[in-house]
């Protein structure tokens, strides 16, 4: 299962970073999140450290380029309040994700 949650992830953090069309984007970072949220759903040892480590990471580079994207000012107001949404989002699930490692792994 971790494997196929972490390729998802890079898959869809791939398509962020190369993603031009706003639809395109902000529903590759809808995607991501909902899958990142998925986390705490499974047993703790189903991730390594690595993984999470991993999927930390991968969340860094799209909250990245959220943040490039919004500085461009390429797309409109509605879709700038949706991304801006989404890394409030990203970071809200990167919590929930560091709660449930300490809780369940003591890490």
């Amino acid at each position: 299962m971790e494997p196929e949650l972490v390729a998802k992830a890079a898959e869809l953090a791939d398509i962020i970073l190369a993603t031009g069309p706003s639809h395109a984007f902000t529903k590759a970072v809808g995607r991501f999140v909902q899958v990142l949220a998925t986390v705490p759903d499974y047993p703790p040892e189903t991730f390594s450290d690595d993984a999470v480590s991993r999927l930390l990471s991968l969340s860094e580079q799209v909250i990245e380029q959220i943040e490039q994207r919004i500085n461009t000012g390429k797309d409109g107001a509605a879709v700038q309040q949706d991304i801006v949404g989404a890394v409030y989002e990203i970071r809200r699930v990167l919590e929930n994700i560091d709660r449930w490692r300490r809780h369940y792994r003591g890490k």
